[in-house]
């Protein structure tokens, strides 16, 4: 089997210019104000709250702005259009929805047009931290005003944990890290201007919520966005210690490939420095990478001062990884600079075009293509191989074979190699991969998709829970009640045939085999439900490696009528789509959700996009994008039960199918038409006075009743 060596490089890829810190509060004075040491912009220690050995101590006795504090200006976010907020804390006590900071305002019990983080919204552990926003108005909370967060779980309490929340306005989205690791990140309808600038607090809440229990090391405020790379580097270098990179942009670029054994270096430094030397170090020791580390230790091809800003090195080693880092002087400070890397050329062959991913429907073709060169002109031949992994001993791909075909060409120096599978089928699916042999060594594809997008599994419930997909997940009848409430799961008459009772009584569900794994391409879960009880969190569905381990979900909300569908990348869950007032009651209806390969869910019932009007009469079509489910097997799946302690479905279900892959709205509404379901009206014409979904006379009567209207006044003056 291929074998893959990860090495985790923390910062990596190209460099963006630094974001401008614009407040610093460093807590390193006393007395009643939080010294802001680059904007002025001081803050008033309240309520008690105090400075001790460079931290501000805050020890909640009360909650909302009566709990020790510290209030900044209330302009501290100025007219900023984007926003970085970065801090390291401790927290001592887990009470949900204490803050770390809240900007916004408040009517004295409720906030509002907020952007706020709060470490414990809910949980055990320290709870889940969340990086919130919202514009509607108060309270923020509130459904129709709309308030979106990234959020991620927390640490242990008594643990120092840094955190950078990111509002980005050109991307329009958030995006929270903790200790120097992206952890999430959501495309946010809300802008950052309007947020109220009426209150800034640290350790206190606009809302009448708990205050903050511990300590803050450091706040900053930057009023541009933070790369990665920056906040990895802000968070080896830890709190007390601030460095401005003033390297602007870097050749060869970071993580170049396929470098020369005799590059030249050079690099540009911000408009606004005037350098006096330069500090160069380069060696091959990934120990570079701490900015923290003694770099004449780790040089070890060059330790250079220099005066100009570039640099020819010669003799590196081929198929290397080496590590670069300049230093600028200017103005007697010393301005050091991220660590950047780059590979020298192979021995092997080169990879100038890697195959990628292929998404393609049951019975299309399939075509990979892979380029790859001579690492020097002239030498030996190249031969490339074509494998898919199966398991301990990876398979050859053999042209002629099956439904392969395989075609080789060169042009000199350069090998081109076309893999096509004809026809695909399920028995397709899977990862392969490609090899370039030549004399010196062999050079490796990353391993890419054959992904046969089909629907995966098909349950319609004549009898049994059997598959009749063709994908052999069936399904087994089972109950975790307890004698005589032990009863599995029966079949009556649904919408097409019979459908399965499922009883949260009995605590009756099908069990599921393990799987439901690759959904990278998508996917739709589209089923009829007939509830009969409002239980709680109660699932359709559920692909899970237990609560909450990578969950794919479709479920009702709590107790409410709202229909919801979440997804979880690791522990971390998603963003939830939810379908106000979707669910009825002792009645069929056909509901669907999809992702989409680029992350945009959707809800759909009875085979039209699910809208419902907000309290102030406006109209909300639910979508969101959410991180794709991860690629992994899973083994607690379920129908009509869930991994959570949550209630059993109680009602019938009927016709569920899986897709891996999001059905258009158009193959919704025929699939709906298709199951029985009444003629549907995706589209509305403009002319339609009747609401039948057609223009015709009756609704040129209608106008034409409107002809004999006259609105003036007085009524006299109507002809």
């Amino acid at each position: 089997m291929k074998k893959a060596l990860f090495c985790l490089l923390v910062l990596a890829l190209i460099i963006p210019a630094q974001a401008t810190l614009v407040n610093r509060y460093s807590f390193t004075t006393g007395g009643t104000l939080a010294i802001d040491s680059v904007g002025g912009k001081d803050g008033n220690l309240m309520n008690g709250a105090t400075i001790s050995g460079g931290q501000l101590v805050l020890n909640a006795g009360a909650s909302g702005r009566s709990a020790p504090h510290v209030a900044l200006p209330a302009d501290v976010l100025s007219d900023y259009t984007s926003v970085s907020i970065e801090f390291w804390y401790t927290i001592n006590i887990d009470q949900n929805w204490q803050r770390v900071f809240d900007f916004g305002e408040t009517d004295g019990s409720n906030g509002g047009n907020y952007i706020m983080y709060t470490p414990t919204s809910g949980g055990t552990d320290a709870g889940t931290s969340r990086f919130s926003i919202t514009t509607g108005g108060i309270p923020g909370y509130l459904e129709e005003y709309g308030e979106q967060w990234a959020e991620t779980d927390n640490s242990a309490l008594n643990v120092e944990i840094h955190a950078v929340c990111v509002y980005d306005e050109t991307t329009s989205q958030m995006r929270l890290y903790q200790n120097g690791v992206l952890v999430d990140e959501i495309t946010t309808k809300h802008s950052l201007t309007n947020v109220a600038r009426s209150m800034a607090l640290i350790g206190a809440a606009l809302y009448n919520d708990p205050g903050y229990s511990g300590t803050i090391n450091e706040f900053r405020i930057y009023d541009h966005v933070m790369s990665d790379e920056e906040v990895a580097f802000n968070y080896t270098l830890g709190p007390d210690t601030y460095n401005r990179v003033v390297v602007e942009s870097v050749t060869p670029t970071d993580g170049a490939k396929n470098v020369a054994t005799d590059p030249t270096l050079s690099w540009t430094v911000a408009s606004d420095i005037t350098p006096s030397g330069y500090h160069l170090y380069v060696g091959t020791d990934p120990n570079m990478l701490d900015p923290n580390a003694n770099m004449t230790t780790y040089a070890t091809v060059a330790n250079l001062a220099l005066t100009a800003n570039s640099h020819a090195l010669s003799s590196l080693d081929r198929e290397t990884t080496y590590y670069w880092r300049v230093d600028t002087t200017a103005d007697g400070k010393t301005y050091i600079s991220y660590t950047y890397t780059f590979d020298t050329l192979p021995n092997s062959p080169i990879i100038v075009t890697p195959p990628t991913h292929q998404y393609v429907m049951l019975g299309d073709d399939a075509v990979y293509t892979l380029v790859t060169q001579k690492p020097i002109p002239g030498s030996s031949d190249i031969t490339i191989n074509w494998y898919k992994e199966m398991g301990e001993t990876d398979q050859e791909l053999t042209s002629g074979v099956g439904n392969v075909t395989i075609d080789t060409i060169n042009d000199g120096d350069i090998y081109t190699s076309t893999l096509t599978f004809s026809n695909v089928t399920a028995a397709d699916d899977g990862l392969i991969y490609a090899t370039a042999t030549n004399t010196g060594g062999t050079s490796t594809t990353a391993n890419v998709m054959v992904y046969v997008k089909r629907l995966y599994a098909y349950y319609p419930f004549e009898g049994n829970a059997d598959d009749a997909s063709g994908s052999e997940l069936h399904g087994t009848g089972a109950t975790l009640g307890t004698e005589p409430d032990n009863i599995l799961p029966s079949y009556s008459a649904g919408v097409s045939g019979q459908a399965v009772d499922l009883s949260n009584t009995y605590k009756n569900y099908i069990d599921l085999p393990d799987g439901f794994a690759n959904f990278l391409g998508g996917i739709t879960i589209n089923f009829w439900a007939k509830p009969t009880a409002a239980g709680g969190w109660a699932n359709f569905m559920q692909f899970s490696n237990g609560a909450p381990l990578e969950n794919i979900f479709v479920s009702r909300e709590s107790t409410t009528s709202n229909f919801i569908f979440r997804n979880a990348t690791g522990i971390n869950q998603n963003t939830l789509l939810r379908g106000t007032v979707a669910i009825e009651q002792d009645k069929w209806q056909m509901f669907t959700a999809t992702q989409d390969a680029s992350g945009v869910a959707k809800l759909y019932k009875n085979g039209l996009q699910y809208y419902y009007f907000n309290t102030n009469g406006t109209h909300n079509t639910p979508q969101v994008t959410m991180p794709m489910p991860t690629n992994i097997t899973r083994v607690n799946n379920y129908i009509g039960k869930s991994a959570w302690n949550d209630a059993y479905f109680n009602g019938q279900l009927d016709e569920i199918r899986v897709y891996n892959y999001a059905l258009t709205a158009d193959e919704i509404a025929a699939q709906y038409y298709a199951d029985g379901g009444v003629p549907a009206c995706q589209v509305k014409p403009e002319a339609d006075l009747n609401n039948d979904c057609q223009v015709t006379i009756a609704d040129v009567a209608i106008m034409a009743a409107g002809w004999l209207d006259c609105g003036l006044y007085p009524e006299s003056t109507c002809q």
